[in-house]
């Protein structure tokens, strides 16, 4: 949820309305740096929640145009001559120091329950030239744009530079969420493992940084029938992850597509439905979330981490000419959801 229109409804009405739906977990758009009105406003809501409701703050990490109105030379650039607007530079240290601090106030002053990293992924680059520079500074070679896009070798090694610097900047927010024992939690995307690692996303390297993962399975908006969601489980899980809350797409869709997701997750062995967006879910809807997961577990159905992630998701759906992830099911694994807590 946005803050403004957090502010509009209301700590008390926000709280009272996910509770009449049996929600577990909010997740809640938090753009860092924040302000002190931003703080004031969700230690306000923390507080309404009495700890029945956890609270996960949902944070863009790479994609932060409050940070880049500010720091336009830290944009990301696709090539030397064109910056991509509203991006961060993923190799900026600067940018790592500051993110790391903006969580550490998060953590100090709201004292959420978990963070829940979004956009920890980028386009393909960077390539300024001052990244290339650093680049070639730090492997100790000399090389230009050219000959780097040119030389798969080459450019393979780039990558695999960059992405170590990601990994970096995750690992430091695992550290701080490790410190406060909280949740830490990523959005992956439903790439083949090949264009994940291409932006930014080796979920092999995630595995032991993360708590869960939260799959980009939005099966109508991907054009794949309900099925493609636990093929998606499936694969995340395959990757080394041991825990994934299923995404499910609750906008431009019929409820019987929102029902038809959910046992699909369900069946796959999902710890958790995130059912996204808050906004656009419907009276109709919302009986369909609650009979198809009572239908999986019988009068347990409360046991499920159901989560509603609430406000307008800036998300970008599909990058480049990436493919989602395929493949048969794998056996169905039996293990129960994590119950509520």
């Amino acid at each position: 949820m946005r803050l403004d229109s957090a502010e509009k409804l209301g700590p008390v009405h926000v709280v009272k309305t996910l509770r009449s739906h049996g929600v577990s977990d909010l997740f809640l758009l938090y753009p860092l740096p924040s302000n002190p009105a931003d703080q004031e406003f969700v230690k306000n809501l923390r507080s309404n929640m009495t700890g029945q409701i956890s609270l996960h703050l949902w944070i863009p990490v790479f994609r932060n145009e409050r940070y880049f109105k500010s720091h336009p030379s830290e944009g990301f650039a696709s090539s030397p001559r064109k910056v991509e607007s509203g991006w961060i530079n993923p190799t900026s240290e600067r940018y790592e120091d500051k993110f790391l601090g903006w969580v550490k106030e998060a953590l100090d002053r709201i004292k959420p329950d978990g963070i829940f990293l979004d956009y920890f992924y980028v386009p393909y680059g960077p390539f300024d030239n001052e990244t290339i520079s650093r680049f070639c500074s730090e492997r100790g070679i000399n090389t230009t744009y050219e000959d780097l896009v040119q030389n798969p070798r080459l450019l393979s090694d780039f990558i695999s530079w960059r992405n170590n610097k990601m990994i970096k900047l995750l690992s430091g927010v695992r550290d701080l969420t490790r410190e406060e024992r909280k949740k830490l939690s990523v959005f992956a995307l439903m790439f083949e493992p090949s264009a994940r690692v291409a932006m930014g996303q080796d979920l092999s390297r995630f595995s032991n940084l993360v708590d869960f993962l939260v799959s980009d399975t939005y099966h109508i908006a991907a054009k794949r029938d309900a099925a493609w969601v636990g093929q998606g489980v499936h694969a995340l899980r395959s990757s080394g992850t041991i825990s994934v809350w299923a995404g499910i797409q609750g906008y431009d869709i019929p409820p019987r597509e929102i029902g038809r997701a959910i046992r699909s997750a369900l069946d796959a062995g999902a710890e958790g439905i995130v059912v996204f967006r808050y906004g656009t879910l419907t009276d109709e809807d919302w009986r369909i979330i609650r009979q198809s997961v009572s239908k999986h577990l019988g009068y347990l159905w409360l046991a499920i981490p159901l989560l509603v992630v609430i406000g307008v998701y800036i998300a970008l759906r599909r990058m480049g000419s990436s493919q989602p992830d395929r493949g048969k099911p794998k056996p169905k694994d039996r293990r129960r959801p994590r119950r509520k807590r």
